[in-house]
């Protein structure tokens, strides 16, 4: 019978520490450091087709462990103010940035590319802005979300 109140008392310290840990661990800190190329170039024949981000190298900056989960991508004038192509549905990935590494390369990523978006650039505009955002959460399952942006030049074959 005294067996009983101790696994209790196991029991309930466990649960306050697995709730102070999910308190201590701090949200993922991710940053892009470095892209390739800097830009995409289509030409006017480009509709509905997609271009490639070589390389997207992430790092996180606080050494938690982190998982990218989906990507949105809009698409926004030069000014980066105003959407002038539909917003693509969220595409799912799943990748681990461990955040006792150094960086993590995202290789060859496709980019959509509308005729809404070459019509946009070959009508009086010299480039776009597709807007990248990567979404995920720390890989401990505490459900601590974070968010990565990075803006990538759409430019005309042609642009002087």
């Amino acid at each position: 019978m005294k067996i009983v109140p101790v696994i209790l008392a196991i029991v309930a310290i466990v649960a306050m520490g697995c709730g102070q840990v999910s308190q201590m661990l701090p949200t993922p800190e991710v940053v892009i450091v470095w892209v390739n190329p800097l830009t995409g170039v289509i030409d006017q024949a480009s509709g509905d087709t997609t271009i490639a981000a070589d390389t997207i190298r992430f790092q996180v900056a606080n050494y938690v462990d982190a998982v990218v989960t989906n990507l949105e991508i809009k698409y926004f004038d030069s000014h980066g103010d105003s959407e002038i192509a539909p917003a693509l549905p969220p595409i799912n990935m799943h990748f681990v940035l461990p955040g006792d590494t150094t960086t993590v390369d995202l290789l060859h990523l496709p980019v959509p590319i509308s005729q809404t978006l070459v019509d946009y650039i070959y009508n009086g505009n010299d480039y776009a802005i597709a807007r990248l955002r990567f979404n995920g959460e720390d890989a401990y399952g505490l459900n601590k979300e974070f968010y990565v942006e990075m803006d990538w030049g759409i430019w005309r074959t042609d642009y002087p």
